[in-house]
């Protein structure tokens, strides 16, 4: 009730070591993170703050301004996962916490801001990177040498996904504000906005569709529904803004019942959407009804981490080689509880191989894309690895007790992976981290650059590559090192 927090030696029972003084109500929670040598506090008006273990400083406060959190405090609850503090009023918020990164003489970084995607042009040979400060970068895939840039796509919000039209030639963005964006993004101009009527709220993926000379946009989020935007391009200098189309009935009424994560379409008709409870369903998109639902049992031998998203489905996509093989698994899932899922849509779903997608316990795998001809899945997880896995005849025609043989492993980077791509004509792999890089990789994971890296490569000479070196900051993290027997 003094507004004062005390730190105590327990050895010493006089006097605190320390007193934190600043609050100007009485203290409500208190939280010690003790990974990050943080506490937090907030305090009966709403105000939080953060206090370093060390130093005994406050190293920020936030107003009830800032926050704009409503309502009497009701509970609060501190992430380690998600490094967020829920906040419990008459509503639900949740303010992450965004830590600047820690340069180094020997640290490159893309973005000022962490990376949320980043996507490969065949048209263009470009590069594409988008971060949370809503900046959007172009780079030469050949030199990794930087063309262009522009910021404020999504005003202050954060981009969280992207994609091309069928042509190429348009970006299409998805942002926190919950509004998608086509862009000419050779040159930033904006060309049409996609937005509901009411009530924008977050968009976490987005795809690019035609069926029968008709193009759609579909974006799935927070909402937890399908939304459908018919893309246009005759109108599009008369109809900058547009909303999308009406709900489908059974997406209303038998729809996700949580945010949706991740969206992906296979030829011809199929739609399948993922989302936060580990729910994967498959849509028919000429009629708008459910395929299938697709559950998974809890794998064997399986501890509950209790991590906040444990059942979250990150990425989903098809098989499009086995698209119309009724018997093999056509879909793949990152999830639910950090398992990898091989599944057949047809005759209402029938799971075939089920496996642990990351080496480090407690790690969730975050990303995934498959080469065009289906044989290679490469993967990435919440830590930074990097797996490459051989499916090529995968749960072709046979349910599969073990899983498939894993041909490379690697440790990107230092964070989680936001988005992963695949350049096949140059055999490729583009990864990007919250670690505020995007860096290209050969298909056996030998380390080529960091997209802003002073030195320029040439993409046909290998011997402009970093490689045998890798990212500094892999190399002293602990967490890189191998595991090795206690002697």
């Amino acid at each position: 009730m003094d507004r004062i927090i005390r730190l105590w030696n327990p050895y010493v029972f006089g006097k605190p070591t320390a007193l934190l003084r600043g609050h100007n109500a009485p203290i409500f929670y208190l939280f010690i993170a003790e990974d990050d040598n943080r506490i937090y506090s907030i305090s009966t008006d709403k105000c939080i703050k953060v206090w370093d273990i060390q130093d005994h400083n406050c190293l920020v406060t936030i107003r009830p301004k800032s926050h704009k959190i409503r309502g009497d405090l009701q509970s609060i609850h501190y992430s380690y996962a998600s490094k967020a503090l829920s906040v419990a009023t008459d509503q639900m918020a949740i303010l992450p916490l965004r830590l600047r990164p820690v340069l180094h003489a020997d640290m490159v970084i893309t973005h000022k801001e962490p990376v949320t995607c980043c996507k490969y042009n065949t048209s263009f040979k470009q590069v594409v990177t988008c971060s949370e400060g809503s900046v959007i970068k172009l780079w030469d895939l050949e030199t990794g040498t930087a063309i262009f840039e522009y910021g404020d796509a999504h005003g202050d919000n954060a981009i969280t996904c992207m994609t091309f039209d069928s042509t190429g030639r348009r970006l299409i963005t998805g942002g926190r504000d919950g509004r998608l964006k086509i862009w000419n993004y050779n040159n930033g101009h904006c060309l049409k906005v996609f937005e509901k009527e009411k009530r924008n709220e977050e968009i976490c993926d987005v795809t690019f569709i035609e069926i029968n000379r008709n193009r759609y946009v579909i974006s799935v989020g927070w909402d937890k529904r399908v939304n459908i935007y018919c893309d246009n391009q005759s109108d599009s200098n008369i109809h900058h803004v547009q909303h999308p189309q009406p709900y489908w009935a059974d997406d209303a009424k038998n729809g996700h019942k949580e945010d949706i994560l991740s969206v992906a379409q296979s030829p011809p008709n199929l739609l399948a959407t993922a989302s936060y409870d580990g729910e994967v369903i498959v849509w028919n998109m000429v009629s708008g009804h459910i395929f299938c639902h697709l559950i998974p049992p809890s794998p064997k031998h399986y501890t509950d981490q209790s991590l906040d998203g444990d059942l979250s489905i990150n990425k989903i996509l098809f098989l499009s080689t086995r698209a119309y093989k009724k018997d093999a698994a056509t879909l793949v899932a990152s999830g639910p509880r950090a398992n990898i899922h091989f599944w057949n849509v047809f005759q209402g779903g029938k799971l075939m191989a089920q496996f642990s997608g990351s080496k480090i316990e407690g790690a969730m795998v975050s990303r995934m894309v498959v080469n065009q001809d289906n044989s290679h899945l490469y993967t990435s997880d919440s830590f930074g690895f990097i797996y490459v896995w051989c499916i090529k005849d995968y749960c072709v025609n046979r349910l599969e007790p073990n899983p498939p043989e894993l041909l490379y492993s690697w440790r990107g980077h230092i964070e989680g992976v936001t988005c992963i791509d695949l350049v096949e004509e140059q055999k490729i792999l583009l990864t990007s981290s919250s670690d505020c890089t995007v860096r290209l990789w050969n298909l056996q994971g030998h380390y080529i650059g960091t997209l802003g890296q002073p030195d320029s490569w040439d993409i046909h000479n290998p011997s402009t590559y970093q490689h045998p070196m890798v990212p500094y900051d892999v190399l002293i993290d602990p967490a890189s090192l191998p595991a090795h027997p206690i002697l």
